[in-house]
């Protein structure tokens, strides 16, 4: 075989029942890696985030797109379905099965909602798909952001015709990934108890709002409720103002990455024991386990959490400066580091001021040594400081629109974004580089057409 040219998930088949962001972001993932990743979507209008946009491209939006990359539009069939995981076959053919539940469409398809908005079909599929502004053409953004290269499927699983087509999917795949609410999936005969009997090798992820139990566990999860439930949105904001929803869903995506991890973790599991497992990850957890410092400030040292709008609690300087044209954050995490910040901003005296002198000082002294700093800032172009701070060892980059992200000469955005998410019929977006493995990069599937 030729090993060179082997992708580190290929093989690996992929049962996709997730629908918005966290689950949607993990199986692109494990798709980027070279899975199979096959997305089941409600008969209609498929993932609800289809249809959030503008902005959209074709028919789908672009935050569907942005987290369904890597689930790849076109089918591999077979006569019958292998005995099995599926790494040992290809899919089944379904013949009528498949034609009456939607099918695998091929690559250029798209969704045709009515012209008229008003009159789409709510409620059907992933919930992404009608989540906008933004929207190229009928695409929502949202959509096409997290669902490339994944093949669709559209299944009723209400209805056992539906529940027996995703069993035998399930047969011959190798990891099983929903994020229904507890209990929803066993009530159709969907949960692990069920698939586990019939795929004893499936490696099940269930991604929640609250966990399988507890009070909260019947509640539905959204990512900017279980951001301000996890604490997180009280430690976000202006450190005088209110709450703020950070400008990404990162309670979603970090489940995300928690459920991408677990995966990958029960597979090498299942290669050790030849047993699948099952694996409970939710939004609250995942997003209380990333409040790190912040949750250890609280429960080791009784210190409560508080805003510190671009700033840090614990380190100064290490923030945001208003320049005369932008922004440009600075961070001075040892005194070295801030002799130096002193140095370019021609404030030597600060270097062996008293009250600077240390870390420690300088959070005790926050407030003056700030105002001192941000009058020198505001004094240049944020082009000025960036030429000044070049070669320093001191952190610094500008505060940047979408547009300068996306024109930003860094190989790590230039190359690996080609275009970035400017379409739907070729992006390349890897975001681990394996230098001994080939490019594990799919084209970005576009919609579905769900019939």
């Amino acid at each position: 075989a030729d090993t060179d040219n082997v992708k580190p998930l290929e093989g690996i088949k992929v049962l996709d029942l997730t629908r918005v962001l966290a689950g949607p972001f993990a199986t692109m993932n494990l798709g980027d890696l070279g899975a199979e990743v096959i997305k089941v979507e409600r008969p209609g209008a498929g993932d609800d985030t289809r249809t959030w946009g503008p902005p959209f491209v074709g028919t789908e939006s672009t935050y569907f797109l942005s987290v369904n990359r890597n689930k790849k539009p076109h089918p591999r069939s077979c006569e019958s379905p292998p005995a099995g995981p599926a790494s040992s076959g290809c899919l089944p053919t379904f013949a009528l099965s498949l034609e009456q539940h939607g099918g695998f469409p091929p690559l250029h398809t798209h969704m045709q909602p009515p012209a008229d908005r008003s009159l789409w079909h709510e409620g059907a599929g992933d919930d992404t798909r009608t989540w906008g502004p933004p929207f190229v053409g009928t695409e929502s953004t949202y959509f096409l952001s997290v669902n490339r290269n994944k093949k669709s499927i559209a299944v009723n699983i209400k209805d056992p015709k539906g529940v027996k087509i995703i069993k035998e999917l399930a047969a011959v795949c190798d990891v099983f990934v929903e994020n229904y609410v507890p209990g929803k999936l066993s009530a159709m005969g969907l949960g692990y108890e069920e698939i586990d009997r019939i795929a004893p090798h499936i490696v099940y992820c269930s991604i929640t709002g609250y966990g399988q139990t507890g009070p909260l566990s019947q509640r539905a999860g959204y990512d900017a409720v279980a951001s301000a439930v996890s604490g997180l949105m009280h430690i976000t904001g202006p450190e005088d103002g209110d709450p703020v929803r950070p400008g990404v869903a990162m309670t979603d995506l970090a489940t995300g990455l928690y459920a991408y991890g677990a995966i990958m973790a029960g597979l090498i599991q299942r290669y050790k024991t030849g047993k699948g497992l099952f694996i409970d990850c939710n939004l609250l957890s995942s997003q209380v386990a990333c409040l790190t410092q912040v949750a250890a400030n609280y429960l080791i040292g009784q210190k409560e959490a508080k805003r510190w709008g671009t700033a840090h609690g614990s380190i100064v300087p290490y923030q945001a400066f208003k320049t005369k044209d932008g922004y440009l954050v600075v961070g001075a995490g040892n005194n070295q580091q801030f002799a130096t910040v002193c140095k370019i901003l021609n404030l030597p005296e600060l270097i062996d001021d008293c009250k600077y002198k240390t870390n420690h000082l300088r959070v005790q002294n926050r407030k003056e040594l700030i105002k001192i700093l941000s009058a020198r800032f505001e004094e240049e172009t944020t082009s000025k400081w960036l030429h000044l701070f070049e070669g320093s060892n001191v952190p610094y980059g500008p505060i940047n629109n979408m547009k300068n992200v996306f024109a930003e000469p860094q190989p790590a955005v230039a190359s690996e974004l080609d275009p970035a998410l400017s379409s739907s019929d070729g992006n390349k977006v890897p975001i681990i580089e394996a230098k001994q493995t080939p490019d594990t990069c799919f084209q970005q599937a576009v919609a579905s057409e769900l019939e």
